[in-house]
């Protein structure tokens, strides 16, 4: 009897084992085999562990893995079937972590692979939003700390490190590695520079070619762009910094970025030795010093930027610099230099189509000095609102030597504003030293009431200047409006300009020699055509725009002076003595 009833035990158990959990899970020697849902419960506080003593991998195979928690992996996780990219993982609400630095995921259902081999990091700053989505949070104190770590875990072939919103704050430089993108998320994401250790690099950002720091090539393809560098009124420190170093380091690019607020010496870019600087669609301003100043550097591209309120200039270029050009940016209210050296030419500038736009009280908004080979074209340079006393021309060809030589200006508007109550406009291109420059086609509104120029050339520095086909326009009849003025050059050459409402078209002075006036010297509503006191000035096709006087006799009469010409009542063409 008592055999029977543990007989019907042992089937009654059987049977219930094999209508549930045995029913879905079979095991055999090398496999478990399930044919529904099935649970394994250890019970709270317990611990299940997935182990070959032989060391061997364990998969997951093709399907995905749902976690209702956290799962940490203590080696390296190999998930062997990716669909569009993606880890066959699933977390319902906890964190996927390796510290081998193989798989990390964020939140629920976002999953990505970093670790040595990856080529994207993103660093969040102490106020992001979303900080477990990065792979690095800074702290908000030397926050360069951990964005440096983020670039130095980047393979060797580089990367791309993304800053994410909110404000970065660092006391020292961050130095680049070869080939790193440093990308923010546009005026967000905040570099705020703040007091600490900036020697000897002195910069927020430094592409430094030092095989001692970050390796011989570090400053190479460098992009640094979508983000606001705050200086904070730092002297001596600059922007970004290209830096040769041991070599010149190439294809530095600053793109899309902010750069403001730099005390005494302080700059926006700043490049030396460096081929290939590339400065585009950022804006500058409050700065100490010049927003981009190169030196000793080569094929220096600067395009579609924004400059105002810049303590020295907003481009400057030494004399070993040269291969400047300058496209589609707008300049307020400072100057652009050629160099400041003196005995040595620098070559290849261009400026095309830039908007120059000078307010009260300013310098010269291009001056070209020491250059062999600029063009200028396209460009509207504006000082109209200019109502206080300045005595500076928009652009000056300077007379420091070696003067300025194979130069182009061509096809530029120029409206300028006047001083001391509406009086004075000064010119809008003055020729103070050139060996061969063309000034054609460009149009000029001189609105001063007592005194203005257009064009001035006004020194013996000045030679082989041609100036042709230009529009001058003045406000009306005074002494001293005039279109172009001549002196102390030798061997100017006019022809073809077009002079409106002014008083006088051209004016040769005593001082200069050999010019040369070309016509059809068209003129509307000028009182003189042309005065002239120069020592062997010719003209050519200009004797129908002349007054007419019977003698020289009559033309002293007239009001004219020793050598203005003038007429006969048949033609002939005469200058007074």
């Amino acid at each position: 009897m008592n055999k029977k009833i543990l007989v019907i035990l042992v089937l009654i158990l059987v049977f219930v084992f094999s209508t549930t959990a045995l029913a879905s899970l079979t095991f055999t020697t090398d496999a478990i085999t399930g044919t529904s849902n099935s649970a394994i419960d250890l019970g709270t506080g317990n611990t299940l562990y997935f182990q070959n003593t032989n060391n061997g991998p364990i998969t997951t195979g093709t399907g995905l893995v749902t976690l209702g928690g956290s799962l940490t992996v203590t080696g390296s996780a190999t998930f062997p079937t990716l669909v569009a990219n993606r880890i066959p993982l699933i977390s319902t609400g906890g964190l996927i972590t390796s510290d081998a630095g193989i798989i990390t995921q964020g939140v629920a259902g976002e999953q990505k692979i970093v670790g040595t081999a990856n080529a994207t990091f993103t660093v969040c700053a102490s106020n992001s939003l979303n900080k477990n989505k990065c792979d690095y949070v800074a702290t908000g104190t030397a926050d360069e700390v951990t964005i440096q770590a983020a670039i130095d875990a980047l393979p060797a072939t580089g990367g791309r490190v993304i800053l994410m919103d909110g404000t970065f704050n660092t006391t020292s430089a961050i130095l680049t590695r070869y080939g790193l993108w440093l990308q923010g998320q546009g005026a967000g994401t905040i570099i705020q520079a703040g007091a600490g250790t900036w020697a000897p690099n002195r910069a927020v950002i430094v592409a430094k070619n030092d095989a001692a720091v970050k390796g011989a090539t570090a400053g190479n393809d460098i992009t640094v762009s979508d983000m606001t560098i705050n200086i904070g009124g730092l002297a001596n420190v600059a922007g970004v910094y290209s830096w040769g170093y041991a070599s010149a380091s190439t294809n530095v690019a600053v793109r899309r970025c902010k750069i403001k607020n730099s005390g005494a010496s302080g700059y926006g870019v700043y490049g030396t030795t460096s081929a290939d600087l590339t400065v585009s669609n950022s804006w500058f301003e409050t700065l100490g010093d010049s927003a981009i100043e190169v030196r000793a550097s080569t094929r220096t591209s600067v395009i579609g930027n924004a400059f105002n309120s810049v303590g020295a200039l907003q481009v400057y270029a030494d004399a070993g610099s040269g291969g400047v050009t300058m496209t589609g940016n707008l300049l307020y209210n400072s100057s652009v230099f050629g160099t400041y050296s003196t005995g040595v030419y620098i070559s290849g500038f261009t400026f095309t189509s830039n908007i120059f736009k000078r307010g009260a009280g300013s310098s010269a908004a291009l001056t070209l000095k020491n250059m062999d080979g600029a063009v200028v074209t396209g460009n509207v340079f504006d000082n109209s609102a200019e109502t206080s006393a300045f005595s500076n021309a928009m652009v000056i060809l300077s007379s420091v030597s070696p003067v300025t030589r194979n130069v182009i200006i061509a096809n530029n508007t120029f409206s300028l504003g006047t001083a001391s109550s509406g009086a004075i406009s000064y010119p809008g291109i003055q020729v103070s030293g050139a060996d061969v420059a063309i000034i054609s086609e460009n149009m000029i509104y001189t609105p001063g009431t007592t005194t203005s120029t257009g064009i001035l050339v006004d020194n013996a520095a000045a030679a082989g200047v041609v100036i042709e086909g230009n529009t001058i326009k003045g406000a009306g009849a005074g002494a001293s409006r005039v279109g172009i003025s001549v002196a102390s050059a030798t061997g100017v050459h006019l022809e073809g300009n077009h002079f409106d409402t002014l008083e006088t078209g051209v004016s040769v002075a005593a001082s200069a020699t050999g010019t040369r006036v070309v016509g059809p010297l068209w003129t509307t509503s000028v009182t003189v055509p042309i005065t002239n006191s120069g020592t062997g000035t010719k003209y050519a096709g200009i004797s129908s725009l002349l007054p007419t006087y019977a003698d020289n006799t009559a033309a002293l009469a007239g009001g004219l002076v020793a050598g203005d010409p003038y007429r006969t009542a048949t033609g002939v063409f005469m200058v007074t003595y």
